[in-house]
């Protein structure tokens, strides 16, 4: 059997689990962990859509947090937490709707709320839109660390937030 689906460029190929060659040309669990655990491009950050998965890598490499699992009477919650444990954003919460009005969830590339607590982690931001509807963000780190500047464009604001905020930690 064949399979005749395009790769996605952040494609390896090498299966993560095994190390021999792969041809399935699909995500599988395997490959969501060894792409976290391995530096990403400066073009797979650029052609990434808003969601879940850009969402998670502004929460690890921008914002310094980790995901951690608390167990509970209702199946417990999955949160962001900082160095110190502290519980900052909630990834799902098994005993309330996603839909939930009070729950505080992070989601920076399509919430611009969220989008400017990256901004918060930045020297120098400059947010302007070009029509027609793309957005784009400037970034530049601390003068003290070095002054990174990444610029990135998006369909909306905090999608080119999120971009630039990546490559500019990234170094690019």
């Amino acid at each position: 059997m064949t399979n005749d689906k395009k790769a996605p460029l952040w494609w390896m190929l090498e299966c993560p689990k095994s190390g021999e060659p792969c041809y399935c040309k699909e995500e599988c669990v395997y490959s969501k962990k060894y792409r976290r655990n391995r530096a990403m491009t400066r073009d797979e950050i650029i052609t990434m859509k808003p969601g879940r998965e850009l969402d998670a890598l502004v929460a690890e490499k921008v914002m310094g947090w980790r995901k951690k699992t608390f167990p509970g009477g209702g199946g417990g919650f999955t949160a962001w937490v900082d160095e110190n444990e502290k519980v900052m954003k909630l990834i799902s919460n098994s005993t309330m709707s996603e839909t939930c009005y009070r729950c505080d969830y992070f989601r920076p590339s399509t919430d611009i709320a969220a989008a400017w607590e990256v901004v918060g982690k930045f020297f120098w931001v400059q947010v302007t839109a070009n029509p027609p509807h793309i957005w784009k963000a400037t970034v530049i780190t601390s003068p003290a660390n070095g002054s990174v500047t990444a610029t990135a464009k998006g369909f909306t604001a905090p999608e080119a937030i999120c971009k630039a905020a990546l490559l500019a930690v990234m170094g690019e």
